[in-house]
């Protein structure tokens, strides 16, 4: 068996061509590239990122009196170094990123 190093390769937008005017950024023709990830950083840092979703979970309200929410959609979102994050549709900006999408169920 072989000490090779096991990566998971990502396909995420380049930065290299976004330009600033003013404090709007014009993405222009957006590329996309290929990154190699570490299996083992990505994992943890998946793992992590979800304990926080479920804690935040966990210790939220999520039914009333005549509503109840029984599934949470979310999209975590992986840079070309294997940060993970939830993607924000309000920051508008996900260059360098790829993404996962999640849906939560209740048991």
């Amino acid at each position: 068996m072989t000490d090779e190093k096991k990566t998971l390769s990502v396909l995420v937008d380049s930065n290299d061509n976004i330009k600033y005017k003013s404090a709007l950024p014009d993405f222009g023709n957006v590329v996309h590239k290929a990154v190699d990830i570490s299996t083992e950083i990505l994992q943890a840092n998946i793992d992590n990122t979800l304990k926080q979703v479920f804690s935040i979970l966990e210790k939220s309200q999520l039914e009333s009196e005549t509503h109840e929410i029984n599934e949470v959609g979310f999209n975590l979102s992986i840079n070309s170094s294997g940060e993970v994050s939830i993607a924000s549709v309000v920051k508008g900006n996900l260059s360098g990123q790829a993404g996962l999408s999640f849906k939560i169920t209740r048991k």
